[in-house]
């Protein structure tokens, strides 16, 4: 992709004067030849010598008289050994000595290093003892205290003022010193981010350059007088002393009592009749009296007050605010300020070439921020001596010249570290530093954005802003000077005004007015001098209302104390009042259960600071669960650590690392070698029906087998292949493990190995197949489950069969686990689970270990029964974790029985299944003939012709099985309409089949999943999709049910609608997602509920609505997060980016995201036929020179060789795309994403299944290596499901369980932030739980099955946590219902539902 640099060929002259001789036009600034820097001031000597040239407080000179005073210095520098690249250390109080002392280094050829009084000794001796500096120039008390810093040669200019007089003031030559315009000119020392200060090397032609391209837009003249300011040491003093001697003007300087700021100093400068004045904003805020005599002004620096403009721009006088790194040479861009107008850094000056890139070097689309890079012809040679810091922000790019320009050669470039964004008018709009924004609660933060809203007050003139700490939880305070006669600051004015312009997560938690600000030398402010903060910015009742009663009065402790004020009244609002977020939430919960250590039976949880969100409410709440009498040492502990290892009833007192200890490595490494061979057999398993296939086709290529017979062949392996994998995963159960015991064992042991290779055949057995069907009993029976008659399961994720024992008439939505097992604590603990007649479980619901549900009893969608948990008969439950609430079932549901007739739909569903395992063939079939061709094209056909179609079958395969499966949707079912219908029906027959499409269909075009093209073929399935809704890997998604409106965004594994069995029926509802919604990762909208306009239900929740047949909807602006759900009131939004980059892209962005998720699609698809191609040589290899027998054994070899380079060609195309992860804030429509998204892609669909029979093998750890993931040893790792790959760690002895989520980004708003997350040793993640991003487990920390661990949070060393979000676990027994809020705080349409 290429980015034209922008530049401007001519922008208005600003100042009173102008060069003598013209100045050099923009081309020539860029190609043309330059010169020294002091041969612009020695041309101005020779143009006027007369005109007044340097004013100071004691003496006056002329341009001949400077220019003869340089003269004599340098030939007495020159005396003492100076030449080209000398380098001469200035140490000078401010007067005309030290401009002497520049002109007469400059003029010797050497390179002057300026050494500011105010730098410290160690920093001073660092510099000059780096630069190895051939002498030092000093005077006054100062040159007695060099040798204090440095032993070489020092000139002491007043000393040896008569021995310098002596010399000639002839000019010299550039042939008597050998200088020329690539020596350096200068080496300023900027700070570093390590503490070590770096040396900026600039040239004379730079310096050069930079003041005719600065004069190209305000040039001074004769009559004009500059003053200089800056300390020597800032690179704005360059500017200052060369738009003087450039243009012929005078430079007026101070001495060491000259005001430095404050009206004292605008009276200095009115005295002195000042014309041009270059500073800082927060000085130039110091002074409030007028400058008549002033005609330029400019800032630079700092961000630039509106009310600054506002206040001295004037007729005749022209403000410029300008902006430019030292490593470019002063000044790159420059912008007019006019009051009432947006204050930007505006246009690159004449010469400099622009350029706004993302993290890897790409141009960033139009209207997106990104860093700015800037070319030409003054960029800095670099860092003295620091080539590691050089080649790190002076970069060569290729690709960013215009292709009419020829150039192939890279681009220098100079990252300058700073957010940009180019406006609407061609103006660069500044947000400050990228490489110094801090980061709090995750989001990184630009502290001068916040500054410059607070300067909008009318009462703050100056502000700044630093990132403190506080009892170790970060926030933002903020400082702040008044305006004369302003009083006392109206702080909820101000927090009003930031509340209006900022996003919570922005506001600062504390306001401070001081009486000055402290200051650098070069006039910024210093934050680190900053005092600690005093004040807290809060909302605060003028009432207070005190607390009544202990109680109370102890949580009226904890509120003021998190928030840092002296008290809260009882009924301020935790959120809305107070200002907090989840992070203060959670440190008040922590401190609240410190307080209250020993006297609640459950610990309180953020989830109870949402539904009790002030002192009062929070009180009542926790008053019945105090314990007065619990003064026992058992009491305290079990209450001061309710998420103790015993709380899921698996009592293991050794950790994972000593089990595997313990554990024989002889043991350990046969487990592992064992697994290793296993995979032979899986292989060989997965080998065999392409097996058949590949000598049917090879037989009808040559002609020994009819096409009659390849077909038979097809659709035996069709009908026969799922039977015999089924056969050979009951025989393996049995012949392995016999039957399931409950119990406690190691992992890496013989016992592990059975257990495991067991669960993976039974991965192949293709049971999901019969889903919903009558013949999934039968099968779960074979394999030693006990089950009742009539019942119907929407799910096969079941396991450890022995232990499972299930009722007659019971109905299992789908994506519902009951796995019998989980891996914790170095051991996989078994257990059983009993499940009662007539019972109801929801979708994606979660039964633990030693479990049991009574008859008729319910479980609803999204609920987690922990372990050792049991729910009475007749009773319902709901929510993770699950507590007594009510379930909802249609009444119609629960009507007379209908006729049931098992053995003829049965038989039924046998056939769909059949049909459904051809039907699912079909769409591979353009890639079989390109296979086809790809077999011609060995046998010497054509290869043009072959290759062609090879590249075309990847798409016209995937527009195929599109439009295929679109087809036979319409065909099975057109349309549904909500209701309840028997089960034992053809409507169900109907219905089920079509599910069963869209999961085949899934599976076959997962790769168009996520991207621009998957709204469209929805579309073509019958869904009513509104413009610009983004739709990722959405987990089940009914067509014919769903409308969604536009604007809307689905997260991965999100699950829309679905059906709702129950006794021997089904119910199918509308889903309704409204205007801009968003449902999070693995969030569920049950059938027949909705979202209204602009929500937002969060990661792993479920909406707290009934469902009902049309789809009734949450309030509309309500977010919602949890299972059972509750209201979110205070959300930090995500990313302030355009709504050109969110909602509304240009049409560039379209085409540029459709060339890239167009490959999204490809890649796999190519993948897959590159891998097929080479298993055909493979195969046809093995068979002609080994036989029938030779090919079977090493078929699977050959499968196993081709999965290892399915997987590294997706680990090649990771790094060679995105390179290491890094955290990011990117918008939706950005290459960033798109790219990232492509990765996923190729990931998921291509090396996810690949890896897939290594799951809960040591392996599987290797194979997220080769990704970037940090994993420590001795790992169980069952899941596939990563991101991000580089920002997942992972420590030793981790246990990551069957389809955990490791979530490092997210899409809130449209925007993609991601992170880091840290899972610490011997930590275990349950199965279909979720971890965010900018979170922590602590060393053993436990995180349940079906749980959310909430981004920003911690858990603990050694204690265990579930639910959604997670809560402390208590041990099995009465347990008091979630905190949800009260019913009449909901809208009356909620309040049944809650």
């Amino acid at each position: 992709m290429e980015q034209e640099p922008v530049t401007v060929s001519s922008l208005p002259r600003f100042g009173s004067g102008g060069l003598l001789a013209p100045a050099p036009r923009f081309a020539d600034l860029r190609t043309g030849e330059a010169g020294c820097i002091h041969e612009l001031f020695e041309a101005q000597v020779d143009r006027g010598g007369d005109e007044i040239a340097l004013i100071s407080p004691d003496r006056t000179l002329s341009y001949a008289e400077l220019e003869a005073e340089a003269n004599r210095l340098a030939r007495h520098l020159r005396m003492h050994g100076v030449r080209a690249s000398s380098f001469v250390g200035l140490y000078m109080e401010r007067s005309r000595s030290p401009i002497i002392a520049i002109l007469g280094c400059l003029k010797a050829g050497a390179a002057y290093v300026p050494i500011d009084p105010a730098y410290p000794t160690d920093r001073i001796r660092l510099i000059l003892e780096e630069t190895e500096a051939k002498l030092v120039l000093s005077e006054g008390t100062l040159a007695a205290r060099v040798p204090e810093f440095f032993d070489g040669p020092l000139i002491d200019v007043g000393r040896e003022a008569e021995t310098i007089a002596s010399q000639s003031s002839a000019r010299l030559r550039r042939s008597e010193t050998g200088l020329c315009p690539s020596d350096l000119a200068y080496l300023i020392y900027t700070s570093g981010t390590t503490g070590k200060p770096k040396g900026v090397m600039a040239e004379h032609r730079h310096v050069y350059r930079f003041a005719l391209s600065f004069n190209e837009v305000c040039a001074t003249g004769r009559g004009d007088r500059v003053y200089q300011g800056f300390s020597l040491g800032f690179d704005g003093s360059v500017e200052e002393m060369w738009m003087a001697f450039s243009n012929g003007s005078a430079l007026v300087v101070g001495g060491p009592g000259t005001p430095r700021f404050g009206d004292e100093l605008a009276q200095f400068l009115t005295a002195q009749g000042v014309t041009y004045l270059s500073t800082v904003p927060t000085l130039l805020s110091t002074m409030h009296s007028g400058i008549p005599s002033l005609t330029t002004l400019v800032v630079s620096g700092e961000v630039c007050p509106p009310e600054l403009v506002s206040r001295w721009v004037r007729p005749g006088l022209r403000m410029l605010n300008v902006y430019g790194p030292t490593e470019a040479t002063v000044n790159t861009t420059c912008a007019e300020c006019q009051p009432g107008q947006p204050i930007t850094i505006g246009k690159p000056l004449p010469g400099y070439d622009l350029y706004i890139l993302d993290e890897s070097g790409r141009p960033v689309p139009e209207g997106e921020k990104g860093e700015l890079y800037v070319a030409g012809q003054t960029l800095a040679r670099g860092y003295f001596r620091r080539p590691d810091l050089t080649a790190e922000r002076f970069v060569e790019l290729t690709g960013l010249l215009p292709a009419e320009s020829g150039a192939v050669k890279p681009l220098r470039l100079y990252r300058t570290g700073d957010l940009v964004r180019w406006g609407g008018d061609g103006n660069l709009e500044f947000f400050g530093r990228i490489d110094s924004q801090v980061k709090i609660r995750g989001y990184r933060v630009e502290l001068a954005e916040i500054e410059s809203v607070l300067l909008e007050h009318p009462q703050i003139r100056s502000a700044s802003v630093k990132l403190h700490s506080r009892e170790g939880l970060q926030e933002l305070a903020a400082y702040v000077l008044l305006r004369d006669g302003q009083g006392e600051l109206d702080r909820g004015s101000v927090l009003a005004t930031l509340e209006a312009r900022l996003p919570p997560y922005m506001i600062p938690g504390h306001l401070d007015v001081l009486p000055e600000l402290p200051l650098l030398a070069s006039g910024k402010v210093d934050r680190a001098r900053l005092p600690a903060p005093v004040a807290a910015l809060v909302r605060v009742h003028a009432h207070i209302v005190p607390p009544e009663g202990a109680l109370e009065g102890v949580v009226a402790a904890v509120f003021a104390r998190v928030f840092g004020v002296p008290q809260v009244s009882v009924e301020d609002d935790f959120f809305h009042d107070l200002g907090g977020h989840s992070l203060i939430a959670a440190q008040m919960v922590t401190q609240l259960r410190a307080e209250l250590a020993g006297r609640l039976r459950r610990g309180v949880t953020v989830r109870d600071a949402y539904a009790y969100p002030t002192v009062r409410k929070l009180a009542a709440y926790l008053a019945p669960q105090l314990q007065e009498n619990a003064t026992s040492e058992a009491k305290a502990a079990d209450s001061q650590n309710p998420g103790s290892a015993s709380s899921f009833g698996l009592s293991h007192a050794e950790t994972s690392q000593q089990v595997f200890a313990a554990q024989s490595p002889w043991v350990r490494t046969t487990t592992a070698l064992l697994q290793l061979a296993s995979t032979y057999l899986i292989y060989g398993l997965v080998s065999l029906p392409f097996l058949v296939f590949f000598l049917a086709a090879r037989g009808w290529l040559f002609g020994d087998v009819s096409t009659g017979r390849l077909v038979a062949v097809m659709l035996g392996l069709s009908a026969l292949s799922w039977p015999m994998f089924m056969v050979v995963a009951i025989a393996a159960k049995w012949l392995l493990i016999g039957r399931y015991k409950a119990g406690s064992y190691p992992l890496w042991g013989f016992y592990h190995f059975r257990l495991w290779l067991v669960g993976r055949l039974t991965a192949l057995s293709g049971a999901g197949a019969l889903v919903g069907t009558p013949l999934l009993p039968i099968y779960l029976r074979l394999l030693g489950a006990r089950i009742g008659r009539g019942c119907t399961f929407d799910t096969a994720l079941f396991g450890a069969w022995d232990l499972l024992s299930i009722g007659d008439d019971t109905s299992i939505g789908a994506d519902t686990q009951a796995l019998g097992y989980r891996v914790d604590g170095g051991r996989i603990h078994i257990g059983p689970v009993r499940i009662g007649s007539y019972c109801f479980i929801g979708n994606h619901a979660c039964l633990g270990l030693h479990t049991e549900l009574g008859d008729h009893a319910r479980l609803d969608d999204q609920s987690l029964l922990p372990d050792g948990h049991q729910i009475p008969a007749g009773e319902a439950w709901r929510g993770a974790p699950a507590t007594p609430g009510a379930v909802h079932i249609s009444a119609d549901a629960i009507g007379p029985e209908t006729r049931r007739r098992p053995v003829l739909y049965g038989f039924l569903h046998l056939i769909l299944v059949e049909v459904l395992a051809l039907f699912s063939l079909i769409p591979f079939l353009p890639f079989a003939f390109a296979l086809w061709a790809a077999w011609l094209w060995l046998r010497d056909t054509p290869a043009l012709g072959i290759g062609l179609w090879l590249l075309t079958a990847g798409p016209l395969g995937v527009v195929m099985a599109c439009g295929y499966i679109a087809l036979l949707k319409k065909i099975v079912l057109p349309r549904m309409q909500p209701g309840i219908y028997p089960v034992h029906s053809p409507t169900y027959l109907r219905k089920w089949l079509s599910d069963g499409i869209m999961r085949s269909s899934r599976a076959v075009l997962l790769p168009l999943y996520t991207t621009l093209y998957l709204p469209p073929y929805l579309r073509l399935l019958g869904a009513k999709i509104g413009p610009r809704a983004e739709l990722s890997s959405v987990w089940y998604f009914a067509p014919e049910l769903v409308e969604v409106a536009g604007e809307s965004f689905f997260a991965d594994g999100s699950i829309v609608g679905g059906k709702r069995l129950f006794r021997g029926r089904f119910e199918v509802g509308k889903n309704r997602i409204g205007r801009r919604s968003f449902v999070g990762n693995s969030a569920i909208l049950p059938t027949g509920t909705g979202l209204g306009d602009r929500c937002l239900l969060g990661v792993n929740s479920i909406p707290p609505v009934t469902p009902s047949a049309h789809g009734d909807c949450t309030p509309d602006g309500s977010e919602w997060l949890g299972s059972p759900a509750f209201a979110l009131p205070r959300r930090p939004v995500v990313g302030n980016f355009d709504e050109s980059v969110t909602f509304h892209p240009t049409r560039k962005l379209y085409l540029q995201r459709a060339l890239i998720d167009g490959l999204r699609i490809l890649i796999p698809s190519y993948i897959g036929l590159g891998t097929g191609i080479a298993g055909l040589l493979l195969l046809n290899a093995a068979y002609v020179r080994y036989g029938l027998l030779g090919l079977g054994a090493l078929a699977p070899i050959i499968t196993l060789g081709l999965a290892v380079m399915a997987m590294l060609l997706v680990v090649a195309l990771k790094w060679a795309v995105m390179g290491r992860f890094r955290p990011v804030i990117k918008p939706l429509w950005s290459p960033y994403v798109w790219l990232n998204e492509m990765v996923n892609g190729a990931y998921e669909s291509v090396m996810a299944p690949a890896i897939a029979p290594f799951l809960g093998t040591p392996f599987m750890a290797a194979f997220l290596r080769l990704l970037g993931c940090r994993i420590g040893r001795g790992c169980y790792i069952e899941t596939t499901l990563f991101s991000e790959f580089d920002l997942v760690q992972i420590g030793d002895y981790a246990a990551l369980n069957f389809g955990a989520v490791i979530q490092n980004h997210l899409f809130e708003d449209r925007v993609m932030k991601s992170s880091y997350l840290h899972i610490g040793d011997s930590c275990a993640v349950g199965n279909m739980a979720v971890v965010l991003y900018d979170s922590e487990m602590a060393g053993g920390a436990v995180l349940g099955p079906l749980s959310l661990l909430m981004k920003g949070e911690s858990l603990a060393a050694g204690s265990t946590w579930h639910g959604i979000p997670c809560t402390p676990a208590l041990p099995p027994g009465p347990e008091p219902p979630l905190a949800l809020p009260a019913a009449s705080a909901l809208p009356a349409d909620l309040a049944a539902a809650s």
